[in-house]
């Protein structure tokens, strides 16, 4: 479960049991940007805006600077992240895995893990080694308001989506191996003439050591 302390804790010292990266985007150093739009910072959540075209798409991305890939036959890893879908009309949002201009980059393997929304629905998302979409509907609306969402890979096991800590789809075959360089990250595509919006509150990304 969720653990909860009110009170004062005293240490001698904290040990990270797994590699562990947080941010709650207190600038963009380090992260790239993609496609059409803006990705904001303010006081509070970064904003990422699409342009006010049909089809207009933003994308804000982070690369892999350790130089290995995420071998999921054999590494575990889990992404989290707290965010809001402003929009429920018109627009798509893909966030997660191996993101690159909104969708799964294909330069090196054609593989990734997300959370989808297409008209309307939330999908639980994976591209295969070869490229094949599979995707399982797990909320018939867009979520509003703000909501955590966490992806828990167990290697060579099973894909688990989480949304504000429930299980809501688990994925045990045909799962994708490698996540290239480019892992983490966000997009929102408008598909009429208005800009569309979402709110990043943080991202969490956890692995085992070796």
């Amino acid at each position: 479960g969720d653990p909860f302390f009110a009170g004062i804790l005293r240490a001698k010292e904290i040990q990270f049991l797994r590699n562990f990266w947080y941010t709650s985007f207190p600038s963009k150093d380090g992260l790239l940007e993609a496609g059409t739009g803006t990705a904001t910072l303010s006081i509070g959540p970064l904003t990422l805006q699409s342009g006010a075209t049909t089809n207009n798409i933003k994308s804000l991305y982070g690369q892999d600077y350790t130089g290995e890939y995420i071998d999921t036959s054999s590494k575990d890893i889990s992404f989290e992240t707290g965010l809001k879908l402003v929009n429920t009309t018109s627009v798509e949002y893909v966030f997660g895995i191996n993101m690159v201009a909104g969708v799964p980059d294909n330069s090196n393997l054609p593989n990734g893990i997300s959370f989808e929304v297409i008209t309307n629905k939330l999908y639980a998302v994976k591209y295969r080694d070869d490229g094949t979409r599979d995707a399982t509907e797990i909320q018939a609306t867009t979520p509003v308001g703000y909501h955590r969402y966490r992806v828990d890979v167990v290697a060579g096991v099973s894909i688990k989506y989480y949304v504000d800590g429930v299980l809501e789809h688990t994925y045990t075959t045909n799962l994708p191996a490698i996540i290239p360089a480019f892992p983490f990250g966000y997009s929102v595509k408008t598909t009429a003439n208005a800009a569309k919006f979402m709110y990043i509150v943080y991202l969490s990304i956890e692995t085992p050591f070796d």
